[in-house]
C-alpha cells in the first residue's frame, strides 16, 4: 500500500513537471512569435545592470510610474540606457512627455546622470522609441471600409508616419490636417476629388491613381467614390506545416484528459492549453468578452474599433439604451498556432445601467443578465475571459451614493463572484469620451484615473489589480491622427492598442492561454469574420430578480471594506485556499463535481487500463475530492465573510446615521442658498440687460448727432468751395485785364488804333464771360 502511494505521488510529480515544462515552452514560443524589433532598454542600475524594461519599435510609455508592462507597480528608477543600432529614444523627466525632453541616439549610456544634459533633472518619467526604416507605399493594404488615406509628415514611405482615413463620402476635412498632407493611398477602384473650399466648392482636383506622392496642395473638403466590385480582399497566408494538427476541443475536462492520454494527441499544445484554461475556470475552446457599464458609454463602438470591423455589434445612442436584449455575437476563429479548429470569439453585449427610463429599467437589465448567465452553456459554471466595464471619463461626479458610477458599481457588485477571477483580475474599466474632458485632464489623466480607482476600491470588491484604460469612441470627430491603425490620444497613448495590450496582459497573467491566443488571432486578421448572433430578451417586471435588483439599486451605496476571515486588509475580498497555479489542480464548479466523478469511475470499471492510466484516474479522483473539500471550505468561509460584512455594514450604518442626517440638513441649506443666489443672479442679469439697453439707446443718439454734424460740415464745405471758386475766377479776370493793359503799352508791329480796338474788344469779351 505504501509503495503504491509512493508510486502515485511520483507519477503526480512527473506529470506536474511535464505540464509545467510544456506551458513554459508554449509561453516562450508565443512571446517569440510576436516579438517585434527591439528598439531600446532601460536599466534600473548603473552599467546596464539590475531590472530591465525593454522597448519595441514604435512603443511609447506616457507614464513609466504606472506602466503595467514594466511590473505590477510600474518602473521606479532609470540609471542606464541602451539604444539599438538605427534607433532613437526620447526621454522626458515628466509624465506624458512634459518637462525637459532629450533625444538619445543609438549606443550605451552606462551612467545616465553623468551623460545627460545639465538641465535634465529628476528621473525618467516618459519614453518613446522608434527605429528608422522605410516602407513601400504599394505594400499598404486598404480595407473595404476605407476609401483612401491622407498621409501627413513623412508620406507613405515612412513606416511611422501619421495619416487620416478618408471615408467614402465626406464634405469636411479636418482643419488640423489641412496643408499637412504629403501623400495619398487609394483603394483599388476608388476616385478622390479634392476641393479647395468647404461643401464641395472652389477649385477641384481629381486623383485616380492608387499612389500619389509629393502632394503639395491644400484642400478643405473631399468626395471619395469607390467601385466595390474591384476590391481585392486580403488573402491569408497558407497554414504552416510546422503547426500542430487541427483538433476539436471537447467541452468537458474528462474528455480533454482522455484525448491527451491517447497516443495520437499526446502533447498536443491546443489540448494542453485548453486543460490549463479550464482549470482556471475559463472555457477550453472559446474566448468570451463580457461588455458591461453605463448607457451611452460606447460599448459597441469600442468593440467595433477593437476588431477593426464596423458594425460587428450595433450601437446605442444618447442616454437611453436601444439594446433591447442581452446579445451574444459569435465569430469562428481557427487558432492555427495551437491547432484548435472549433474556437470562437464570443462578444456579449448588454444594455447599460443609468437608463433615463428609470431605476426599474436598470433592474430589468440586471435580472436579464443573471438569467442569461444561469442558462448559458458554459458561463453558468465558468467565467468570461475578459470583462469590460464602460463609463464616461468626463463624468463630473465619481464618488458619493448618488453618483452614476457608484450606482453602476453597486448593481454589478452582485455579479462579481461569478464573473471575476480572484487570483488575478480579469476586469478592465474602459473610460470613454476621453477627448471631451478639459485639456489638463486629457494631457495628464493620472489624477483623474486615481479618482476612478479610489471609487472602485471604496464602493466595490472587484479583485486587484484594478485595470483602467482611456478610450475615445469618436476619434474622427475629435480629429485624432492615425499611426499604424491606432489613434493617437492627447496623452500620447495609442487607442485601441492600449486596450488590446491590457487584454493581453489580463489573459497572460491569468494563465488563460486559450483566451490570449484567440484574441491575438482575431485582432490580427479580422478581415473575413463570419458573425452569427443570438439574443436573450429582457425579462418582465414581474420577475422575482427584478425586485431583488430594485432593492439593491434603490438602497444607499455605502463604502465597503475589504476583509479576510481573520483581519481587515486590502486583499481580494473572497477567502480562498491558495495553491500553486502552475500545478494541474483544476478549479471546478461545485455543482459539476459529482458529474465529473462518475465518468471516471465508469471508465475505471469498464476499460482495461494500463498502470499509467489507472494512476491517472486515481490521481484525478483524488484531485476532485480535494477540490470538493476546498469548495466546501470556501463556501463556509464565504458565509462567514458575508456575516462579517453584514455586521460591519450594520455597524457603519448606525455610526454614519447622524453624519448622514447632518449632511442632509447641510444639503437642504445649500439648496436654499443656491436658490437665493439664483434669484440674486436673476436680478443682476436683469439690471445688466437694462443697462446694456440704455447704453445702446445712448449710443444710437450719439450716432444720430454725429450724422447731423457731419451733414452740416459737408454743407459748409460746399459753400466754402463755391466762394473760393468765385474768388479764383475774379482773380483770373483781373490777371487777364492786367495782361491786356500790359500788352497795350508794349505792342509792336501794330497801329495804335488797331491795338486799341483789340484791347477794347478783349475787355468786352472778358466782362461778358464774367
Amino acid at each position: 500500500m505504501a509503495n503504491s502511494a509512493r508510486k502515485s505521488e511520483t507519477l503526480r510529480l512527473v506529470i506536474k513537471f511535464v505540464f509545467m515544462a510544456v506551458f513554459v515552452s508554449l509561453s516562450e514560443s508565443w512571446e517569440t512569435s510576436y516579438r517585434e524589433k527591439q528598439c531600446g532598454t532601460l536599466y534600473s542600475l548603473n552599467y546596464l545592470g539590475g531590472e530591465q524594461f525593454p522597448f519595441k519599435d514604435g512603443y511609447e510609455s506616457a507614464n513609466l510610474v504606472e506602466d503595467y508592462r514594466a511590473s505590477v507597480f510600474g518602473w521606479n528608477l532609470t540609471n542606464s540606457i541602451r539604444v539599438a543600432p538605427g534607433c532613437r529614444m526620447e526621454i522626458c523627466n515628466e509624465t506624458y512627455f512634459d518637462g525637459v525632453c532629450l533625444p538619445v541616439e543609438q549606443g550605451s549610456y552606462p551612467l545616465l546622470s553623468a551623460q545627460l544634459h545639465p538641465n535634465f533633472s529628476g528621473d525618467v518619467r516618459s519614453v518613446s522609441c522608434n527605429c528608422l526604416r522605410e516602407c513601400k507605399c504599394e505594400d499598404i493594404f486598404m480595407k473595404k471600409s476605407s476609401c483612401a488615406r491622407a498621409y501627413l509628415k513623412g508620406g507613405c514611405k515612412t513606416c511611422n508616419s501619421y495619416y487620416t482615413e478618408l471615408a467614402n463620402r465626406e464634405d469636411y476635412f479636418s482643419e488640423n490636417f489641412q496643408g499637412k498632407v504629403e501623400a495619398f493611398r487609394l483603394r483599388k477602384g476608388c476616385r478622390l476629388t479634392l476641393y479647395t473650399e468647404e461643401n464641395f466648392e472652389g477649385e477641384e482636383e481629381i486623383i485616380s491613381e492608387e499612389i500619389l506622392e509629393n502632394y503639395n496642395g491644400t484642400f478643405s473638403s473631399y468626395e471619395c467614390e469607390c467601385n466595390d466590385d474591384e476590391y481585392v480582399p486580403k488573402v491569408p497566408p497558407p497554414r504552416s506545416i510546422t503547426f500542430p494538427p487541427l483538433v476539436d476541443v471537447p467541452g468537458s475536462v474528462g474528455d480533454v484528459i482522455k484525448m491527451l492520454t491517447n497516443e495520437t494527441n499526446n502533447g498536443h499544445p491546443g489540448l494542453e492549453a485548453a486543460l490549463k484554461s479550464m482549470q482556471n475556470r475559463r472555457s477550453g475552446k472559446n474566448a468570451y468578452i463580457l461588455l458591461l457599464g453605463s448607457v451611452g458609454a460606447g460599448k459597441s463602438s469600442t468593440i467595433n474599433m477593437l476588431l477593426d470591423k464596423p458594425n460587428i455589434i450595433k450601437f446605442s445612442v444618447g442616454s437611453s439604451s436601444i439594446t433591447s436584449a442581452v446579445s451574444e455575437f459569435r465569430i469562428p476563429i481557427q487558432v492555427d498556432e495551437l491547432g484548435i479548429a472549433n474556437s470562437e470569439l464570443r462578444v456579449i453585449n448588454t444594455p447599460g445601467t443609468g437608463d433615463t427610463r428609470g431605476i426599474e429599467q436598470d433592474a430589468k437589465y440586471l435580472a436579464t443578465l443573471e438569467s442569461y448567465l444561469d442558462n448559458h452553456e458554459e458561463l453558468k459554471h465558468r467565467i468570461p475571459n475578459v470583462v469590460l466595464i464602460f463609463h464616461k471619463y468626463n463624468e463630473n461626479r465619481i464618488r458619493g451614493d448618488r453618483a452614476r458610477f457608484v450606482k453602476m458599481l453597486q448593481g454589478l457588485e452582485s455579479f462579481r463572484p461569478r464573473i471575476t477571477d480572484e487570483n488575478y483580475s480579469n476586469v478592465i474599466f474602459v473610460l470613454t469620451h476621453f477627448c471631451s474632458e478639459t485639456r489638463a485632464n486629457r494631457r495628464r489623466p493620472t489624477n483623474r484615473l486615481n479618482e476612478f480607482k479610489r471609487a472602485i476600491e471604496e464602493y466595490s470588491l472587484f479583485p486587484k489589480p484594478i485595470h483602467l484604460v482611456v478610450a475615445e469612441n469618436k476619434p474622427q470627430e475629435n480629429e485624432l491622427p492615425l499611426l499604424n491603425g491606432y489613434y493617437k490620444l492627447p496623452n500620447n497613448e495609442y487607442y485601441p492598442r492600449n486596450l488590446f495590450e491590457k487584454l493581453e496582459l489580463v489573459t497572460k497573467n491569468g494563465q488563460d492561454f486559450i483566451g490570449m491566443e484567440v484574441f491575438r488571432t482575431a485582432f490580427r486578421d479580422p478581415e473575413n469574420f463570419n458573425r452569427t448572433s443570438s439574443h436573450f430578451p429582457i425579462v418582465d417586471r414581474e420577475n422575482s430578480n427584478v425586485h431583488k435588483y430594485l432593492r439593491i439599486l434603490s438602497s444607499r451605496a455605502f463604502p465597503v471594506t475589504r476583509v479576510s476571515a481573520i483581519t481587515t486588509t486590502t486583499s481580494p475580498p473572497r477567502t480562498t485556499v491558495q495553491y500553486d497555479r502552475s500545478s494541474t489542480l483544476p478549479s471546478y464548479n461545485h455543482s459539476n463535481i459529482q458529474k465529473e466523478r462518475q465518468p471516471f469511475i465508469l471508465q475505471l470499471q469498464q476499460e482495461d487500463y494500463t498502470n499509467v492510466r489507472k494512476a491517472l484516474v486515481e490521481m484525478k479522483l483524488q484531485e476532485l475530492t480535494i477540490v470538493e473539500k476546498i469548495r466546501q471550505e470556501e463556501e463556509r468561509s464565504e458565509k462567514e465573510l458575508e456575516t462579517i460584512i453584514l455586521a460591519m455594514r450594520a455597524q457603519l450604518r448606525i455610526q454614519l446615521q447622524p453624519l448622514l442626517e447632518r449632511m442632509k440638513r447641510d444639503e437642504n441649506m445649500m439648496e436654499r442658498m443656491l436658490q437665493v443666489y439664483h434669484e440674486y443672479y436673476i436680478q443682476l442679469r436683469d439690471t445688466r440687460l437694462r443697462k446694456e439697453r440704455e447704453l445702446e439707446l445712448k449710443t444710437m443718439q450719439h450716432k444720430n448727432n454725429l450724422s447731423a454734424l457731419r451733414n452740416q460740415m459737408e454743407a459748409l464745405n460746399q459753400e466754402l468751395r463755391h466762394k473760393l471758386s468765385l474768388q479764383r475766377r475774379a482773380l483770373e479776370m483781373e490777371q487777364k485785364r492786367l495782361d491786356l493793359i500790359y500788352n497795350w503799352n508794349f505792342t509792336q508791329n501794330a497801329t495804335a488804333s488797331e491795338s486799341q480796338a483789340k484791347l477794347l474788344k478783349d475787355l468786352s469779351d472778358l466782362e461778358n464771360n464774367h
